[in-house]
């Protein structure tokens, strides 16, 4: 396609026909000649988070929705839209431009949202398409004026288990990679644990059952989550190996990637939740029918410590690079 922004004609086409659900709270829609949305979010506050999708390449319209969106819910917020900023490569033909919006479209009417805004443009410097998302959400004041610090003790939930979305996008876009040194039947249900990547269920229920902060498990994975909360409050860690779940198509990647480090492999769809001890939260995440498992707790020194399941203690270091591009770069090398 020719360098520039989309004609009026490609925008009514293959762009403005999915723009999600329309929200009460956007008086000013996305429309061709508006420059901005207008939201009306009456006596709530406003919650916004941006977030690019750079490490996958097939579903990265609807992985993009959930992973800036899941910021959003694991502040305390619940979201109601997104802008979306597509810089293109001259290849990008117009079924490429349709697939990702369509992604977008599709992750929007899972979480009742709406595209407010964005821009659609080819870029003759650019040599790998950038997909950048904004999300926006409203949250309650009494969640902000109720805070809670973390304290000594605090329990260190995890939802759905670790490593989720480096296990979908490994077998989606690198499938043949795995195909006769992995089962089939774990390969699809590796690829669909992209239907696991929203936290806006477990997000509500933790919020409304006493947790102090949440925190989606991005790059790094659930070490470099664990890290990032525990950096911020003056306190130590303490997690149990053997208590961190890995779904059996996430386990045999190892397979093929015998020193893939699952711990930090990225996991947008796990949800990091602490709480004081003894907490509902476990109980009424069950009920809902989502998977979780207590993984550790905070401790009075500055130690960041992990107990490995053969028994060795190890420091959790700060994170650098995710797994993920570690395989990536190994992937090209073939």
């Amino acid at each position: 396609m020719k360098p520039g922004k989309l004609t009026i004609e490609q925008l009514k086409k293959i762009v403005f026909p999915y723009t999600g659900i329309r929200r009460p709270e956007v008086l000013v829609h996305a429309a061709i000649g508006e420059d901005c949305a207008v939201l009306d979010l009456k006596d709530q506050l406003c919650v916004i988070s941006t977030d690019p999708i750079t490490g996958a390449s097939k579903d990265n319209g609807y992985l993009g929705v959930h992973v800036a969106c899941n910021d959003v819910i694991a502040s305390g917020g619940k979201p109601l839209g997104i802008l979306v900023t597509l810089l293109l490569k001259e290849e990008t033909t117009e079924e490429d431009i349709r697939r990702i919006i369509e992604g977008t479209n599709n992750a929007c009417k899972e979480l009742g949202i709406e595209i407010i805004g964005g821009h659609t443009e080819i870029i003759s410097s650019v040599k790998e398409s950038i997909l950048s998302l904004t999300a926006l959400g409203t949250k309650d004041r009494k969640y902000l004026e109720n805070q809670v610090a973390i304290e000594e003790g605090d329990e260190i939930i995890l939802t759905k288990g670790g490593a989720i979305e480096g296990t979908s996008i490994l077998y989606s876009d690198f499938e043949e990679i795995f195909e006769g040194k992995v089962e089939d039947k774990l390969i699809k249900e590796g690829q669909n644990m992209l239907s696991w990547l929203s936290v806006l269920k477990e997000g509500v229920i933790a919020m409304e059952h006493g947790a102090k902060v949440m925190h989606d498990v991005t790059e790094g994975g659930v070490l470099g989550g664990v890290y990032e909360i525990a950096d911020n409050t003056g306190l130590g860690v303490e997690l149990h190996e053997e208590n961190i779940y890995f779904h059996p198509a996430t386990r045999a990647l190892l397979n093929v990637f015998p020193d893939l480090e699952l711990l930090r492999l990225i996991s947008s769809g796990s949800l990091l939740i602490v709480a004081k001890k003894n907490n509902e939260i476990r109980k009424k995440l069950k009920e809902a029918g989502i998977e979780s498992f207590s993984i550790g707790s905070f401790t009075k020194d500055m130690s960041r410590l992990l107990h490995r399941a053969n028994g060795e203690v190890i420091d959790i270091a700060e994170p650098k690079s995710d797994e993920l591009w570690s395989i990536i770069d190994k992937l090209k090398e073939r």
